[in-house]
């Protein structure tokens, strides 16, 4: 990964109100997928996390480390607190335009109006709260899958590190329990196919899903893996670790972005939907890209 290179303290403050094209970011594309600018939103955080986008193509974020949720106005090129006080990491976006985010301190998922209001969606399974919830996507029919692995020290409420399903009724049920620190999670935009990370083995599997919200035939798409995911209209799937990288449908590595702090999570936004948002620390990456959102 590439050393970001010393700037002056200006330069730096208009590169993280996006005014400067972005420097740092290196792209090693392959298959077609040759990227435009690299940009940054604008802002400077501690550390972001979450990206989800919404129909228009504004994209939500959270930064975790300031317990504090935005959103970037894809028209306007503007950023805006949607909520403060408490943290989050992993956000969705349902059918319906509700926001849906993880908050892994207190083990539970919550609901967030346009007020910046919150109301508990899954307050955990078996009467405990979930370990530390990481990641969601919520799929066609209303139902989210909830990722849960264990980072923080201090008990362990779940005996183990699941992928749960939040049933549209809100019963949460075990999805999966044989992954060994499940963490990135999205799935396919007719909700026929579920993807992964599996953090603690560094692989990404791709699932089956049934109209009941079960998963089955597991398979591993990528041995590469550590957080979050995001599918774009031709079916590639991007994975971040310790870069990002895109592995068409049949595993074939066709695309990798290097960034200068090391990436967290990712989706797509703008209004075409052609921008690969980049969320990692101190600031969110923007970069067109060729291969639109689903």
């Amino acid at each position: 990964m590439p050393a970001l290179r010393p700037v002056a303290l200006t330069a730096m403050a208009l590169l993280a109100a996006g005014c400067l094209p972005d420097p740092d970011v290196w792209v090693a594309s392959g298959h077609g997928l040759a990227p435009g600018e690299a940009r940054t939103l604008p802002g400077w955080y501690r550390f972001t996390e979450g990206p989800a986008a919404t129909a228009e193509g504004d994209v939500y974020f959270s930064d975790l480390a300031a317990k504090e949720v935005y959103r970037w106005d894809a028209a306007e090129d503007r950023v805006a607190l949607v909520r403060a006080g408490e943290a989050t990491n992993g956000l969705a976006v349902g059918p319906d335009g509700s926001l849906y985010a993880c908050e892994p301190y207190k083990g539970r998922v919550v609901r967030i109006d346009p007020r910046g209001e919150t109301e508990v969606w899954a307050s955990g399974y078996d009467n405990q709260p979930f370990n530390s919830c990481n990641d969601l996507w919520v799929d066609p029919a209303g139902g989210i899958y909830v990722t849960d692995p264990k980072y923080s020290a201090g008990a362990r409420p779940q005996a183990k590190e699941r992928v749960y399903y939040v049933r549209p009724d809100r019963t949460v049920v075990p999805a999966l329990e044989s992954l060994t620190r499940p963490n990135g999670v999205v799935g396919s935009p007719d909700g026929a196919r579920v993807y992964v990370v599996d953090d603690g083995a560094a692989k990404t599997w791709v699932f089956e899903r049934a109209e009941d919200g079960s998963l089955s035939q597991g398979r591993i798409l990528a041995e590469f893996g550590a957080d979050g995911l995001a599918l774009d209209r031709a079916g590639n799937l991007y994975v971040v670790g310790e870069t990002v990288r895109a592995f068409s449908p049949t595993g074939e590595k066709v695309a990798e972005v290097d960034t200068p702090f090391r990436p967290t999570n990712l989706t797509f936004g703008g209004a075409e939907g052609d921008q690969l948002i980049i969320t990692g620390k101190w600031v969110v990456h923007r970069l067109a890209w060729p291969v639109r959102a689903p």
